[in-house]
């Protein structure tokens, strides 16, 4: 028979001490904030690495190649000038099929009219920086 004077056990606790069960506003953003940041200098090394495969050469270089008619199409944003080649191309010793310059700041009147004669595709991109960086500004 069992004792009398014995308690009932007690049932196991449904909530952690010191709390209601959920994570506190500070606890999340300790956990958030520091995974935000690691996604963006991830996204920004993975743009610097991209940027950093494309070589650069010469003004004079992009204008041997275009005089020749071996660029394929140009991007121009500001006086940088992004472009590819129809084919591989040796500049300088190094093999390539696109390539990044910067134009001159002095205004060349011939190398517009010369990317339309020789059938190169350009594109103008604006210098003006993303929404969200003039959001954060």
């Amino acid at each position: 028979m069992p004792d009398a004077s014995a308690s009932p056990p007690k049932p196991p606790p449904t909530q952690p001490a010191g709390g209601n069960g959920k994570p506190s506003f500070a606890s999340l953003l300790s956990w958030i904030l520091p995974a935000i940041l690691l996604a963006g200098m991830w996204a920004y090394q993975a743009h610097a690495t991209k940027v950093e495969a494309t070589p650069e050469i010469r003004y004079t270089d992009v204008y041997s190649l275009l005089d020749a008619g071996k660029i394929d199409a140009v991007t121009l944003k500001g006086l940088e000038i992004r472009g590819t080649l129809k084919a591989s191309e040796k500049v300088d010793g190094h093999s390539m099929t696109a390539f990044r310059s910067l134009l001159p700041s002095i205004e060349d009147r011939t190398f517009l009219p010369l990317l339309r004669e020789k059938g190169v595709a350009v594109t103008v991109k604006s210098e003006e920086p993303s929404p969200l960086v003039s959001i954060l500004s």
